[in-house]
């Protein structure tokens, strides 16, 4: 069915290498993240790595879909490589987005270096690629060959920073991209539906997230996908909250994590449906709903963005600095924003634009998983069920910021 076309087998996929182009009459589209094979879009994003492009043509169109991002043009490959927007041109907006950028004839036999500034997105978070143009013999040699955007999931930033210099894919190693499972499903003994249907249950576990102390990462990555590829089922609850430990271990396993050492900035995708801290084993924001309506299974994929914060070590009277992400300016002043007001320094904005490692610390480091239990049921085909679509709100662009809500103090 259409609707399973965008999930990814975990168990089968080499790398998470994404394809795509399509033709124009005056040169190819390329949409950065978008997979018009695998029927999956991750757009122009954080925690994603880009391969770089080494076959552009002259009257190519690259097209940037995004929320919360923008896009900026580095001026030379040292301020690219260093994400130094100094001299970088903003090409468009966080409220700009579909960007298309068409590769001009003055371009011809360059390279053309793109990145997002908001906050560690382009260091930490590796959103940034780089163009080749290929001169018009060139081009013309290769024409039967259309350029391709590739990215890759679940990579390091170290790992990433080596295709982004060579281009190539190389001898990688993804193991850990290939490490989320989960149990087969078992009848929830506890919940029965009232006409004798069962709620089935699986719990699952993602592949292991490595941060070091005060370490920040904010990365997508590819989850087991817990529900039938082959046809609709209702979901019932998606609880999840992140663990710590090694799985195979039969002395203790994996434990929960409290917030207080990990801090879970914000989770996006579609697998599991939460925010940040405030969804961590929360049964009521993705709970049943009463017939006839329902969340089906089959309209999401099986990527997930987490950013998340590692706190230990970070001392008391820096916490809050460190979970609000909060902004200084050149002078180290804090810009009120991220907990502390309003600003009126043009051009400067706070909250997740400045979240970065809040230590220098390297070690010791602590493998993190995410652990989500959900229920869901079979239903049978002719039966109507009200479908339920969760919907999600930003209120930042309408105040012309990216905004970080104060965290209480305990």
């Amino acid at each position: 069915m259409r609707f399973f076309g965008n999930v990814i087998s975990v168990t089968t996929l080499a790398t998470i290498a994404l394809q795509l182009s399509s033709l124009t009459t005056e040169g190819t589209t390329i949409i950065i993240g978008k997979d018009t094979n695998q029927n999956m879009d991750t757009g122009w994003t954080d925690g994603v790595c880009y391969v770089p492009i080494i076959d552009a043509h002259v009257g190519d169109t690259l097209v940037f879909t995004f929320a919360g991002h923008n896009v900026y043009q580095m001026d030379t490959r040292a301020s690219y490589d260093a994400c130094d927007f100094t001299e970088a041109m903003l090409m468009a907006s966080a409220s700009e987005s579909p960007f298309s950028y068409t590769i001009t004839e003055k371009e011809e036999e360059k390279d053309l270096y793109f990145a997002c500034a908001v906050g560690s997105h382009c260091g930490g978070g590796m959103q940034k690629v780089r163009v080749k143009v290929l001169s018009s013999e060139a081009a013309t040699k290769t024409q039967e060959h259309k350029p391709l955007s590739q990215i890759v999931l679940g990579l390091s930033k170290k790992e990433c920073g080596k295709i982004q210099v060579t281009g190539e894919l190389g001898d990688m190693d993804t193991s850990n991209l290939f490490q989320s499972s989960c149990s087969e499903p078992v009848v929830k003994t506890d919940v029965n539906a009232d006409d004798g249907r069962e709620w089935m249950f699986s719990s699952c576990l993602s592949n292991p997230m490595t941060l070091t102390p005060g370490g920040v990462l904010n990365q997508a990555t590819v989850l087991h996908y817990p529900f039938p590829t082959d046809h609709r089922v209702l979901l019932g609850t998606r609880v999840w909250e992140f663990v710590e430990g090694d799985p195979n271990n039969d002395n203790g396993g994996v434990t929960s994590v409290n917030v207080n050492q990990l801090y879970v900035h914000h989770i996006t995708g579609g697998l599991v449906v939460g925010n940040g801290a405030e969804s961590i084993r929360d049964k009521l924001e993705d709970g049943e709903f009463p017939a006839p309506y329902g969340k089906l299974s089959g309209d999401f994929d099986n990527i997930m963005t987490f950013h998340i914060i590692d706190l230990r070590t970070v001392e008391q009277e820096w916490l809050l600095e460190c979970v609000e992400c909060r902004c200084k300016d050149a002078e180290g002043n804090y810009l009120e924003i991220g907990g502390a007001g309003e600003s009126n320094v043009a051009g400067l904005e706070g909250g997740i634009d400045c979240c970065s490692n809040c230590t220098t610390l390297a070690s010791p480091t602590i493998d993190y998983r995410l652990r989500y239990n959900v229920t869901f049921m079979d239903i049978p085909e002719d039966e109507y069920v009200e479908p339920i679509r969760i919907m999600s709100t930003d209120i930042a662009p309408a105040v012309g910021k990216r905004i970080e809500f104060d965290v209480p103090r305990f």
